[in-house]
């Protein structure tokens, strides 16, 4: 499946050079298998500027374990309940660098004074926060790592959250690039994305599914948050009870602090600030082929139809196996990606 291109399409990355985190390892991979801790490219439509990336087993088990247990104890959580008082899941949030921004979603509200009086989740957090982005961004420092992350905890396959996007002011989703980070722990649970209409709700031939697992990650960048929806299902009835419980941690960048913050003006430095105005993308993939030159080369291909002949194997099996994967990128055979020397 293929999403058509934007008739009004946002600025391309030949004008606009996004540093991508699902590329710090390399270029994107499409429709072939990728090692593990390697990203996968779930969707990638440029005309959109819509991009995601999906790490699987990021985290080993003996660290997804001891993660687990520390934040389902020491989180301090708050019950979210639907309107016949049935709880939908728990939530907790959590801020670095001095921020005092509470997190709002519709009608639910989440303090950032509990962050504060929490001194072992924060010490947790802190600790995760450096185990992912130390091996997603090895060559950006702690001053380039999001500096908030909201949690929900899943007791089980019948708690859930809705189609939505991420597009809260504090986050600048629904006007600018925004990425949004998200470490899974847990229970097995399906995560579906797709391109949302005027009234926010998703276009059904345009879902996108994937199984999210334990020590999984997933990203979502670029303006996803300004075209699509996500929403992470519920179980079957019949073992929706017997679901094991999940954490989701989803870590972010606030660009727009409240008034009552004292981060209110202070600049915030985000992985794309900081590669684009540094001159560092050498081993970060942020532009189209056409504008690299001659520093960049194709490794170990011989002819542009090599590599695209390499990228585009096994695609039918991938499009045959029941998981949909999205590619919107019409150009790609005309215009390979190239990697720098190096």
């Amino acid at each position: 499946m293929v999403w058509k291109e934007c008739e009004l399409p946002e600025a391309s990355l030949y004008d606009c050079p996004l540093p991508l985190l699902g590329c710090f390892g390399g270029p994107p991979s499409f429709g072939h298998q990728v090692e593990v801790g390697q990203a996968e490219t779930i969707i990638w439509d440029e005309s959109r500027r819509c991009f995601a990336f999906h790490w699987r087993s990021l985290l080993d088990q003996a660290s997804t374990e001891t993660y687990f247990h520390k934040l389902q104890t020491l989180a301090p959580w708050d019950q979210l309940k639907g309107r016949k008082g049935q709880i939908l899941r728990s939530t907790s949030w959590y801020v670095r660098d001095g921020c005092t921004c509470d997190y709002t979603y519709g009608d639910a509200r989440v303090s950032s004074s509990q962050t504060k009086s929490r001194s072992q989740f924060v010490r947790i957090m802190e600790e995760l926060t450096a185990t992912v982005f130390s091996t997603l961004t090895p060559s950006l420092g702690p001053e380039c790592w999001p500096n908030s992350a909201n949690l929900n905890y899943y007791a089980d396959g019948t708690q859930s959250v809705g189609w939505h996007a991420d597009d809260e002011t504090l986050f600048g989703g629904e006007s600018q690039d925004c990425s949004i980070i998200s470490l899974s722990l847990g229970g097995r649970r399906e995560f579906w994305i797709a391109l949302k209409d005027e009234s926010m709700e998703p276009i059904q031939d345009t879902i996108v599914e994937m199984d999210l697992r334990d020590g999984d990650v997933l990203s979502m960048e670029g303006l996803m948050q300004k075209h699509t929806v996500h929403f992470l299902t519920r179980e079957p009835v019949q073992r929706a009870g017997l679901s094991p419980p999940r954490i989701n941690i989803t870590w972010r960048w606030i660009v727009n602090h409240r008034r009552a913050c004292a981060l209110r003006h202070c600049p915030v430095t985000t992985p794309s600030a900081k590669i684009i105005t540094s001159g560092a993308n050498s081993k970060i993939w942020t532009r189209p082929w056409w504008q690299l030159g001659e520093a960049w080369h194709l490794q170990g291909v011989e002819t542009l139809h090599e590599l695209q002949t390499q990228w585009m194997e096994g695609w039918p099996e991938l499009c045959a196996s029941g998981r949909t994967r999205l590619m919107a990128l019409p150009s790609l055979c005309q215009k390979p990606l190239l990697w720098p020397k190096a």
